[in-house]
């Protein structure tokens, strides 16, 4: 980015580029990345125990929200490993929102109930 910037900066000056600019970086890719294939860690396992053995009402999205669920769950196994603790609570946090929203329903809805059944069931006033 910094010699992107530079380039604009110097393009629009009406400059021309040093050779050291446009020569490619040399870096090495970190070799340490989640890994989707690897086997399921401690959270990730009591989360498929806990999901399996839930009853509740189909929300929106139900199963999106449990893909989401467990992809979390496998990054948070996987950042110690990574050594990147500053990423845990912000997966965490995105594991409850996860959470919150597959509890907020708490009964079924469906077309006969409509939209006021369902507002109601997120704690939203009635409309009308």
């Amino acid at each position: 980015m910094k010699a992107y910037r530079l380039a604009k900066k110097l393009r629009d000056s009406g400059g021309e580029l040093p050779a050291a600019v446009l020569a490619p970086l040399d870096f090495t890719p970190s070799a340490t990345a989640i890994s989707w294939d690897a086997a399921p860690g401690p959270i990730e396992e009591a989360l498929a125990r806990e999901l399996d053995s839930m009853q509740f009402a189909d929300p929106p999205f139900k199963e999106t929200l449990v893909v989401l669920a467990k992809y979390d769950a496998r990054v948070l196994d996987q950042i110690p490993r990574l050594e990147r603790l500053d990423l845990i609570s912000g997966m965490q946090s995105r594991l409850f929102n996860v959470f919150d929203r597959l509890r907020r329903v708490n009964a079924p809805v469906n077309a006969a109930d409509g939209a006021e059944a369902f507002l109601q069931s997120l704690g939203m006033p009635e409309s009308g």
